[in-house]
């Protein structure tokens, strides 16, 4: 799947090319971002690039599982002895990506700390990527403090729009044979990932001839129906929510001002408005009788918050909204 460049992964992109620059730029990143929206894929791209200027540079690319066993001293790469240093290889490359490293324990984080350490002093380049933020992971202060002091870019899962705009050119025979209403729903039924929409692209391509009439939205949908996926229906999306704040349904759609309350509450209209087809009118009146301006006012609040309650929650609620 070629790589494509949307307003959620455009600025995520040019971070990683400012990295692979060089120079007088920072040499360390941290990419995060829920799974599927192309963290592996633009660290593969970076390497790629460094690979092209430099081809005998030497380039290594590690697990989470793996750095931790390194981190630990106790792993020795197949077919090679073990090093004098117990970070061995993970020092010397002169690019290094370090992958999930959400799954890394605060315990391993000092040595990670170390490491970067000592791979910024030399000069050489270090690319990160997570799920979570740094406030999120479970870090020691010192690892924290040095991953903020680099590059830190958010890949964010893709929206409608960029759904679609990216399945025209996934399957461009879509494009061709189905209506911009058909062509919305299959978006919503990939959810936010690029190994969901390159699933749908390949059943589009499977099923559409290249040549032929336009097919009406219900003929369109009964052709890719098994590409339908169970959605949560607004109540449930509340009740999850409100479960997820350790709050009542009842003080979710209340009048409470106070801090929590809020992010909770902008939090549920943010995934009410993104996971069902509800009108900003309805959720505000799901949500205790709020107006649209309520609503609005929610979501621009969450599209930009760097909060680690908001974002984790609007993470990890989505996932179990799409499945």
């Amino acid at each position: 799947m070629s790589w494509q460049t949307l307003p959620e992964n455009r600025l995520a992109l040019r971070a990683v090319e400012l990295l692979a620059a060089g120079g007088k730029t920072p040499l360390q990143m941290l990419l995060w971002g829920p799974p599927g929206t192309g963290k592996t894929r633009l660290a593969t791209r970076w390497l790629k690039r460094l690979r092209e200027k430099k081809p005998e540079a030497r380039l290594l690319r590690v697990s989470s599982q793996e750095l931790s066993l390194r981190l630990r001293g106790v792993f020795v790469p197949p077919g090679q002895q073990a090093p004098k240093s117990k970070l061995g290889s993970l020092r010397l490359a002169d690019a290094l990506v370090l992958e999930d490293l959400h799954r890394l324990t605060a315990k391993r984080s000092v040595a990670l700390g170390r490491l970067l350490d000592h791979r910024l002093a030399r000069g050489r380049a270090t690319l990160i990527t997570s799920r979570e933020p740094i406030a999120l992971l479970s870090l020691d202060e010192g690892a924290r403090g040095r991953l903020a002091s680099g590059l830190v870019a958010a890949i964010k899962p893709l929206g409608l729009p960029s759904r679609m705009k990216a399945l025209n050119k996934l399957a461009p025979v879509g494009h061709r044979r189905l209506t911009d209403t058909t062509l919305e729903w299959l978006a919503r039924q990939s959810g936010s990932s690029w190994r969901g929409l390159g699933a749908v692209a390949k059943a589009m391509k499977a099923r559409l001839a290249a040549e032929g009439p336009v097919l009406e939205h219900p003929a369109g949908k009964r052709l890719l129906a098994d590409l339908e996926k169970p959605r949560l229906r607004a109540p449930d999306l509340i009740r999850l929510t409100a479960k997820h704040f350790g709050l009542t349904e009842t003080a979710l759609k209340g009048k409470g001002r106070q801090p929590s309350l809020v992010l909770a509450r902008q939090v549920t209209m943010t995934l009410l408005r993104r996971h069902t087809e509800l009108s900003l009118e309805k959720i505000g009146g799901m949500m205790g009788g709020r107006d649209s301006a309520t609503v609005r006012h929610s979501l621009a609040k969450m599209d930009k918050t760097t909060h680690p309650m908001a974002v984790n929650a609007l993470l990890e609620l989505s996932r179990r909204a799409e499945g």
